[in-house]
């Protein structure tokens, strides 16, 4: 009897024990479930909050690299807004739009803070409406006046002369000067960089003096032999002159020819036109022989204004007194 009653014992035992084994997996599995589940509600609940939206930063325009230091303004964004990109002086501006309010580009610049000169261009037409990721450039453009000088070079003229050959008179050449010219040149700057310059304006505000070299024209005069030995008549105590080709009787003569070396002008009442003379000054000067082919307003009398090839040679020549041969009377 005793033997039975210590197995019945013991059964009794086995049972207690798998009741609270089988209690405690159960309490186990039940703290499993709830942690899991409030899982799931608090991933829910946050996705029902904004959702962070980062901006595409590819670079569709060639601009530099946008890195997070150049980035003033980022706004998170979410399914009823949308970022879009500025990017002037040397910066990225992000903004966030809602789609709802159909922004502008205008509207981005504004948003920004940035203000457009007349000359500033940008990449679209500030009425374009914004889309998402929309990239934005700005090019500053401003245009900048510069003067600068250049030399205006001296040109060699060569001055022909008769008389200051044989008075030596003719010295050393004269030297050249060069002249200088004022350029007025706008260029175009964008993003400070030069693109364009054009000349706007040139003038002279310095003009070139020009070199002469002295030229003997002597071989223009017909002196023969010396004075005539045969002639119509000799007229001696005439006053002479002098005048050039830049003298105000212009280049032709009373008689229609056209002035040069060998023609002078005489007072037709004393010396009739078209006559041939030979004349010799008193210092020793020979002009040799010439034509009465010009007439002059203050050629009177005994006065004779022969022609020498340049004002150079005028001027030296001053006024002279000598003898006229009147070799044949003209009309």
């Amino acid at each position: 009897m005793k033997k039975e009653i210590f197995t019945e014992k013991t059964k009794n035992t086995d049972t207690s024990n798998q009741k609270i084994k089988i209690s405690i997996f159960s309490g186990i599995i039940v703290i499993i479930l709830v942690f899991f589940v409030g899982g799931l509600f608090l991933f829910a609940a946050e996705s029902d909050e904004d959702e962070v939206v980062e901006a595409d930063y590819s670079n569709p325009y060639n601009l530099p690299e946008i890195s997070n230091e150049q980035i003033e303004n980022i706004t998170v964004s979410n399914n009823e807004t949308f970022l879009a990109t500025l990017y002037v002086d040397g910066k990225y501006y992000v903004e966030s739009f809602k789609k709802s309010d159909n922004p502008t580009v205008m509207d981005l610049i504004n948003s920004v803070g940035i203000t457009l000169s007349e000359e500033d261009s940008v990449s679209y037409g500030t009425d374009t409406l914004l889309t998402e990721d929309m990239v934005i450039s700005v090019n500053r453009v401003y245009y900048e006046e510069t003067v600068t000088y250049e030399p205006v070079a001296y040109q060699t003229e060569a001055v022909s002369v008769i008389y200051s050959t044989f008075a030596n008179r003719v010295g050393t050449e004269t030297a050249g000067k060069d002249g200088r010219k004022e350029i007025v040149t706008r260029t175009k700057y964008v993003n400070g960089e030069a693109v364009e310059s054009t000349v706007i304006s040139e003038k002279i505000v310095e003009n070139p003096i020009s070199a002469k070299v002295y030229v003997d024209a002597s071989n223009l005069l017909d002196t023969g032999g010396g004075a005539p030995s045969e002639y119509v008549s000799k007229i001696e105590n005439v006053t002479f002159t002098a005048y050039g080709p830049s003298d105000g009787g212009g280049s032709r003569t009373a008689t229609g020819h056209s002035t040069q070396v060998g023609y002078v002008a005489v007072d037709p009442s004393v010396i009739p036109l078209y006559s041939k003379l030979y004349i010799v000054m008193d210092n020793g000067f020979v002009y040799g022989y010439a034509y009465a082919m010009d007439t002059g307003g203050a050629v009177k009398g005994n006065i004779v204004d022969i022609f020498l090839p340049s004002t150079y040679d005028c001027n030296r020549f001053g006024r002279r007194t000598g003898t006229v041969y009147v070799v044949s009377s003209g009309r």
